[in-house]
């Protein structure tokens, strides 16, 4: 398990030489268990003969943390590997939601960068409309315009992230800031400029590292 970029790999071993390189990375939900182990010691392994996972066995997977996540970096082995996310407390007609990327590579470099390209895949279904996801990341022009005092700002998201809408004046002075998690799909934001003079404001919308800015006219 790679601390630093938050996700669990294994490669096969070709006569000293690595390839095929595997792994999963948690996208949404609290990391519990990162477990490595080697298959013969997982008595109930289906492929071998056996049942599957015994009860036991499956609770001790999921609750057994990261101790094992160095332990078997450099001795080649058939291995077993366990993501589990939680605890979760869940109401009675409640839900939770947890994702998982799966990565590929042919060796470390590539598989270390699909676990960070994996942080702006979709983990969300479209459940907002029926029209397609967008994308890419489109701030539009707010609505109506020029307004008094309230208007909306939307924008395309092509994936869930957090942004941040901020607001300025003509000094570039911040008037108002807001920020969130929303996506995949269009997101509007209602903005009342009942405390700001009248005059041109410009808007900007952050998503990571992309952003965008537009102006609008408030008129009292």
């Amino acid at each position: 398990y790679e601390t630093l970029d938050s996700f669990q790999w294994t490669a096969y071993d070709a006569g000293g030489t690595p390839r095929d390189y595997r792994g999963i990375k948690l996208l949404e939900g609290t990391l519990a268990t990162a477990m490595t182990g080697v298959d013969v010691n997982i008595g109930g392994i289906a492929i071998d003969g056996g049942n599957g996972f015994s009860t036991d066995e499956k609770y001790l997977a999921l609750v057994n943390g990261f101790a094992t996540n160095d332990t078997y970096r450099t001795s080649p082995n058939d291995l077993v590997q366990v993501m589990s996310a939680g605890p979760m407390t869940i109401a009675s007609g409640g839900f939770d939601t947890v994702s998982f990327a799966i990565l590929a590579g042919n060796n470390f470099s590539e598989i270390q960068q699909a676990a960070a390209n994996a942080t702006n895949i979709p983990v969300d279904v479209n459940d907002k409309t029926d029209a397609p996801l967008p994308e890419s990341f489109v701030l539009h022009q707010n609505y109506p315009n020029p307004f008094n005092p309230n208007t909306q700002i939307s924008f395309d998201m092509p994936f869930k992230s957090k942004y941040v809408l901020t607001i300025y004046n003509l000094l570039g002075q911040i008037v108002h800031r807001q920020t969130g998690t929303d996506g995949p799909g269009l997101v509007k934001l209602n903005y009342s400029g009942s405390e700001v003079a009248s005059g041109l404001l410009f808007y900007r919308v952050d998503i990571g590292k992309m952003n965008s800015t537009r102006k609008m006219l408030l008129l009292k």
